[in-house]
């Protein structure tokens, strides 16, 4: 944007443009699921587009003009909403996490996990498998939900990043041995949870992890992704 006319009307008339498509564009995307992270993001955007609708407005004028100064009281009250907007989430957010740690009914005491059964050779409560192209932010959720729900709790998030094909002798075995290191993990937990995903069927590592739980007869939590737009499954069409 900077190169665009510099130092001129022009510039100022491009950014306030390609803001307000850019603004557009970002409310019909919704790329957050949860409603605070969106306000906020729109909040910063307008107070932003402010600025910018201000800054043409001055260009080479009388700061005393009327329009300009209205646009600087609505650029701070924008400003004050963001804020307050952040302070009212920050709070919500605080709020649900002190409202989701799990306690029991008769006495209100955390519920704290056993440690895992050492003589059972296992070290972990649950092993997540999943792909990292759309179960990324999703184990990243769950991991947070289950640190805050049970702290107690431990777990192991499975690393998606190993390659299941190399021309190379040497990363083939470097890869092997990548791949009895999950297994080893999967072998050492104490359930398996399997965050479905498109692509997970279509993965190697899943797989063999998956083969792993079922050799090693491991409990197995499936939890399906239900949205096409984050790695659901189509469903089928009826005939």
């Amino acid at each position: 944007m900077l190169v665009v006319f510099p130092d001129t009307l022009v510039q100022l008339w491009y950014i306030d443009v390609v803001g307000l498509i850019f603004l557009i564009l970002y409310l019909g995307a919704a790329p957050y699921r949860d409603s605070w992270p969106s306000k906020v993001q729109v909040a910063a955007l307008v107070q932003l587009e402010f600025t910018y609708i201000t800054a043409t407005l001055f260009f080479e004028r009388d700061p005393d003009d009327s329009v300009g100064v209205a646009l600087v009281v609505c650029n701070c009250v924008v400003a004050m909403l963001l804020v307050v907007a952040v302070g009212r989430g920050v709070g919500e957010i605080s709020t649900q996490l002190g409202e989701l740690g799990l306690k029991w009914a008769d006495d209100g005491s955390a519920v704290t996990l056993p440690p895992p059964l050492a003589e059972h050779d296992l070290d972990t409560h649950l092993y997540v498998s999943h792909t990292w192209k759309h179960a990324a932010e999703q184990c990243a959720v769950i991991r947070s939900l289950l640190v805050t729900m049970m702290p107690s709790c431990t777990f192991r998030i499975a690393d998606d990043n190993v390659l299941t094909h190399s021309a190379d002798k040497r990363r083939r075995q470097e890869v092997e041995e990548a791949m009895r290191r999950l297994e080893e993990d999967v072998r050492r937990s104490a359930v398996v949870l399997v965050f479905l995903t498109i692509e997970y069927i279509g993965s190697n590592q899943c797989l063999r992890e998956l083969r792993t739980a079922y050799r090693e007869r491991k409990p197995l939590l499936i939890l399906r992704e239900a949205d096409p737009n984050f790695g659901a499954a189509a469903p089928r069409r009826q005939p």
